[in-house]
């Protein structure tokens, strides 16, 4: 099967699915859940994301968001390798977490020329996601398990973790006010309380297949497991001119970055200017340092832990010589940090 091209641009929005190799839990409990969810709150401090939903099932997690820069897949490389070795240490296990690649569907931003929403669904394209997401506890039966009777006591999700909460009390990288505004409500105790009747009278009118939805005669749940984009056929041609030109990917990356700054790379050099600054160092004067000197220790550790720049990256940045002799200075911080 031909692997799934990544179409990446500024103000991209995503459904991404990423489930357990062979179908197998991803999450043996809830400090695993916990840990995803601080992950992806790292992993979206990184690259700027703006998420708009997750849910986590046992086996499989859901995903939507919008990529103010072209970095979906830096983004999703870091989140999907970062946990998974942190689940490995933290079970004393090996080999893959997740089976094959992580799923994606471009999802149409559904604007007018004067600015105002114009949806060809009640909910629009976006918003028709996000419900597809929130209700899949109650597709999964999980509600009518327990003594969990409403959507907000199943507490892996945007909706308890966010949506429902104040804003004081939710992450801050999770974009509730633009996901209450889809649905025309204003991030107030009203509401947010509209916001979660509106999905329980969906589970009351439509039972095992709440969130299941047609917009255009396309169907989302078969987009989710077949399609790449869900919008209209203009969205799709737009899309299609996105592609590389056939003959112009062999032996090539992709040229987003050259095409749209990357949030990292913006985010690491205000990260450098901050940390000489900071030290009172001229950047020439940094640069002639040796490579394994603490203060460019210091900064490219704070760079690896901050952004997704890679090693190359640094090392070509900061004058550090190889992308190994920066991943080996940065372990021999560690470990002196650690020691002190």
């Amino acid at each position: 099967m031909p692997r799934q091209l990544r179409i990446q641009y500024a103000g991209a929005q995503y459904h991404v699915i990423a489930r357990g190799n062979r179908g197998e839990a991803i999450f043996f409990g809830d400090e695993d859940r916990k840990l995803w969810v601080e992950t992806l709150g790292e992993a979206s401090e990184r690259t700027g994301w703006e998420v708009h939903a997750w849910v986590l099932m046992n086996n499989h997690y859901h995903l939507v968001l919008q990529t103010p820069e072209a970095n979906l897949v830096a983004g999703m490389q870091w989140l999907q390798t970062t946990f998974a070795l942190r689940m490995n240490a933290r079970h004393g296990l090996s080999g893959n977490l997740f089976g094959g690649r992580y799923k994606t569907v471009l999802v149409q931003a559904e604007k007018t020329r004067s600015g105002q929403e114009q949806r060809s669904h009640p909910f629009g394209y976006l918003g028709t996601v996000m419900d597809y997401v929130h209700l899949n506890p109650a597709r999964a039966g999980i509600l009518s398990k327990g003594k969990k009777k409403t959507l907000d006591e199943y507490r892996w999700s945007s909706l308890a973790a966010g949506y429902v909460q104040m804003p004081g009390k939710r992450p801050r990288w999770l974009d509730a006010k633009t996901g209450l505004a889809v649905f025309g409500l204003k991030d107030t105790a009203h509401g947010r309380r509209k916001f979660l009747e509106r999905l329980e009278e969906r589970i009351h009118e439509e039972g095992s297949d709440s969130g299941k939805a047609v917009v255009e005669g396309q169907s989302l749940q078969t987009t989710l497991l077949r399609g790449w984009y869900f919008g209209n056929l203009r969205f799709r041609e737009k899309m299609l001119t996105l592609l590389p030109k056939k003959g112009k990917l062999k032996n090539k990356r992709h040229k987003a970055a050259e095409i749209v700054k990357d949030h990292s790379g913006v985010q690491a050099e205000k990260i450098i200017h901050e940390f000489l600054g900071k030290n009172r160092l001229k950047e020439n004067d940094f640069l002639m340092l040796s490579p394994a000197h603490v203060r460019k220790a210091e900064l490219a550790t704070k760079l690896h832990r901050q952004t997704t720049v890679k090693l190359q990256w640094i090392a070509e940045r900061l004058e550090m010589k190889s992308e190994s002799n920066v991943s080996h200075i940065i372990r021999r911080h560690k470990l002196s940090k650690f020691k002190a």
